[in-house]
């Protein structure tokens, strides 16, 4: 967009939120510009000097913010259901069997995984699950780290598709500490 575009936008925003009428607006634009009374007239200069004047006047450009990515809450208290789905979430991107670690990636992800067992809306937050719920997201989690955990195995791994998830996560992490070398 050029420049003199995103500037007469820039006005009309300003003209807006300072809740100016037709003849307030253009009797500013005037004052900055030799009497010329509309922004498509105003020259690049004069355009910046009307939004100058405007800030004056109190107009704030808002630029949006980026998205933040919510991170897992501190679990201080006594562990519960959710604490252990952070928890296998957690050890899924330390891992990299995920890329995303985030709280937000973890809600997108349960509601995916309970929209089919709830009718098609799937349950938004983690804090929001209930017991019955919270086990299911527990059970695919884990089905999805011990694919990838015997995935990354390898050979290894061929023997271990019908272990319990916590035999092929020992297997997984011995075989971590024997390749680390500890």
């Amino acid at each position: 967009m050029k420049e003199t575009q995103r500037l007469i936008r820039l006005l009309h925003v300003a003209k807006t939120q300072l809740q100016m009428d037709d003849a307030c607006y253009r009797a500013n634009l005037a004052a900055v510009s030799d009497g010329k009374t509309s922004s498509k007239d105003l020259t690049l200069p004069q355009l910046e000097a009307a939004l100058a004047r405007f800030h004056q006047l109190g107009f704030k450009a808002w630029v949006k913010p980026a998205p933040v990515k919510r991170m897992s809450p501190s679990t201080k208290t006594q562990p519960d259901a959710r604490s252990v789905i952070r928890a296998l979430w957690l050890f899924m991107a330390e891992q990299r069997f995920i890329r995303d670690s985030s709280e937000t990636a973890l809600n997108s992800y349960i509601k995916r995984m309970t929209a089919q067992k709830n009718g098609g809306e799937g349950i938004a937050e983690c804090t929001w699950l209930r017991d019955d719920d919270a086990a299911y997201v527990i059970n695919t989690l884990k089905l999805w780290a011990k694919r990838e955990m015997i995935k990354a195995l390898g050979k290894a791994g061929d023997n271990l598709r019908h272990q319990s998830y916590h035999q092929v996560r020992k297997t997984y992490l011995q075989q971590q500490e024997v390749a680390v070398g500890v």
